[in-house]
C-alpha cells in the first residue's frame, strides 16, 4: 500500500494534535519552551529575525524557573547557566566608562535571559523524551528548507518564502530566504552536520547533499562560509573510504572553478587573492612591511586592518576591553586616515577572538575558554551513545570556534541566539546518558 506525501504530513500533524490533547500542563509548557528555542534558528529569515521568539522564550523561562524553583535541573544546564550569567556580568562591567554604553547594555540583559532560558530548557528535558534529538531534527529540517529555497532561487530567480532581494542578490550573490547576503551561506555551513551526521554511512546521498551545499555556499560569494562548511564536513568524511574522499577532492575543484566563473563576487575575491599573494611574496622579498600590510588587506577583503585595530584596542584595555559593542564607536581612534573604514562604520571585528579581546579583553577570552573547557570535559566524560548524540552540536561549535577564519562575532542579534542554542543542545545531548 502506497502512502502519499500529503497523507504522511497529515498523519504527522494528527499525531502532534493527539499528543497535545492528552499531555498534562507541564509537558505542554515543556513543548512550548522547546518550540521557542528551536525558533531561534528557523525564524532567522523572518522580519525581525529571532527577536520575538527570544523575548517570548526568556519571559516564559523566567516564569517557569520561578514556578518550579525547587525542581532538580540537570547539572549540565546549571553549569552553562552560570557561564551565561558570568557573560552578562562581564558585559556590564566592560561598559563602565564606555563611550556609548547603551549600545551594549542590552546584550547583558540578553545574556542573563539566556542563563534563565538554559535552566528552562533543562527543565523541559526532564518532562519530554530526548529534547536534544528533537532540536537536532528541527535544525536538520531547517537546513533542508534553506537548501531547497536556495536551489529554487538559483534556478528560477525568486524566493519561495517571498523575501524581497536586496543589492547583494543583484551583485550576483545567492541570499536564500534571508534579506542580506552572508547569513544564508553561514547557516547552510553550520547546519550541515545536523542533517548529515545521522546519515554519514550513506556515502552517495551525503556526498550529493554536500556538493549541493558547496555549490550554494560558493555562489553566495563568501570564502569564510566555505571554510566553515569544510570544518563541519571533516568529521563526517573522516572515516569514509578513500574512493569517496577522492571524489570529494575532485568535485570541489570542479565546482569551485564553475562557481568562480559564474559568481562575480567570487571572481573578484579569487583575483584579489591571487594578486595579493604575489604582492605579499614581493613585499617579503623586498622587506617592505607597508606593502605587505596592503597585500594582506587585499587578500582578506580589508579584514587585516579590522583585526589589527582590534588587537590595539585590547592592548590598550587588556582587562575588560573598550566595552561590549563599542568597537564601531572607537574604531576611528585606532585607525589611520588610509583605512577604508576610518570614516565609515566597521560594525564589528569579523573575528570571534579579536572581537572578544577588543571589547571585553582578557575576561571575554577567559569566558570563552571556560565554555570550551566545560564542553570538552563533558564530551570526554560521556559514554559512546551520548557522544554520538552530541556529535552534530560539537562539530558545529568546534567549527565556529576554529580561529583561523573570518567568523561571525558573538554579540550580534542574529548570532548570539544561535550560539546559545548550539551550547544548550550540546549540553542536553551530552547528558542524555
Amino acid at each position: 500500500m502506497t502512502v502519499s506525501f500529503s497523507e504522511v504530513i497529515f498523519g504527522f500533524w494528527q499525531r502532534r494534535v493527539d499528543w497535545w490533547k492528552t499531555a498534562d500542563t507541564e509537558r505542554r509548557l515543556a513543548a512550548v519552551v522547546v518550540f521557542l528555542a528551536s525558533a531561534l534558528v528557523w525564524a532567522q529569515p523572518l522580519p525581525g529575525g529571532p527577536r520575538v521568539p527570544a523575548l517570548l522564550l526568556m519571559a516564559l523561562s523566567l516564569w517557569l524557573v520561578f514556578r518550579y524553583r525547587g525542581a532538580d535541573f540537570p547539572r549540565e544546564s546549571v553549569w552553562f547557566a552560570y557561564l551565561w550569567g558570568a557573560l552578562a556580568a562581564i558585559i556590564a562591567l566592560s561598559l563602565i566608562g564606555a563611550p556609548k554604553p547603551s549600545a551594549g547594555i542590552g546584550y547583558a540583559v540578553i545574556a542573563l535571559g539566556f542563563a534563565v532560558a538554559t535552566l528552562a530548557v533543562g527543565w523541559a528535558a526532564t518532562r519530554l523524551p530526548d529534547v536534544g534529538e528533537i532540536l537536532r531534527k528541527v535544525l536538520a529540517l531547517t537546513f533542508f528548507v534553506f537548501l531547497v529555497d536556495g536551489l529554487f532561487q538559483y534556478a528560477f530567480g525568486y524566493d519561495l518564502i517571498g523575501v524581497p532581494y536586496n543589492q547583494s542578490y543583484y551583485e550576483g550573490r545567492l541570499v536564500g530566504p534571508f534579506p542580506d547576503s552572508i547569513r544564508f551561506s553561514s547557516f547552510l555551513a553550520m547546519l550541515f552536520p545536523f542533517a548529515a551526521w545521522p546519515l554519514r554511512r550513506k556515502y552517495a546521498f551525503v556526498l550529493g547533499l554536500w556538493f549541493l551545499t558547496v555549490w550554494l555556499v560558493l555562489l553566495s560569494g563568501f570564502r569564510s562560509s566555505f571554510v566553515l562548511l569544510l570544518l563541519t564536513s571533516i568529521p563526517i568524511f573522516w572515516f569514509w573510504p578513500k574512493r569517496f574522499l577522492v571524489v570529494v577532492g575532485v568535485g570541489v575543484l570542479i565546482i569551485g572553478a564553475l562557481a568562480v566563473g559564474l559568481s562575480k563576487p567570487l571572481t573578484v575575491r579569487a583575483i584579489n587573492t591571487y594578486e595579493g599573494t604575489l604582492s605579499v611574496i614581493h613585499a617579503i622579498q623586498s622587506g617592505n612591511e607597508q606593502e605587505a600590510d596592503k597585500a594582506l588587506d587585499k587578500i582578506l577583503t580589508y579584514r587585516w586592518e579590522l583585526w589589527r585595530n582590534a588587537v590595539k584596542m585590547g592592548n590598550d584595555h587588556p582587562f575588560l576591553g573598550v566595552g561590549a559593542k563599542q568597537y564601531r564607536h572607537v574604531y576611528a581612534q585606532y585607525s589611520d586616515e588610509n583605512d577604508v573604514f576610518h570614516n565609515s562604520d566597521p560594525f564589528h571585528a569579523h573575528h570571534l577572538y579579536f572581537a572578544l579581546w577588543a571589547e571585553m579583553g582578557v575576561m571575554g577570552l577567559l569566558w570563552l575558554l571556560a565554555m570550551i573547557v566545560l564542553g570538552v570535559t563533558l564530551f570526554l566524560r560521556s559514554d559512546v551513545t551520548a557522544r554520538q548524540k552530541c556529535a552534530p552540536w560539537a562539530i558545529a561549535l568546534a567549527a565556529y570556534a576554529f580561529p583561523v577564519q573570518s567568523q561571525p562575532v558573538l554579540l550580534t542579534v542574529q548570532w548570539l541566539p544561535v550560539v546559545w542554542l548550539l551550547l544548550t543542545g550540546f549540553s542536553l545531548s551530552v547528558a542524555s546518558h
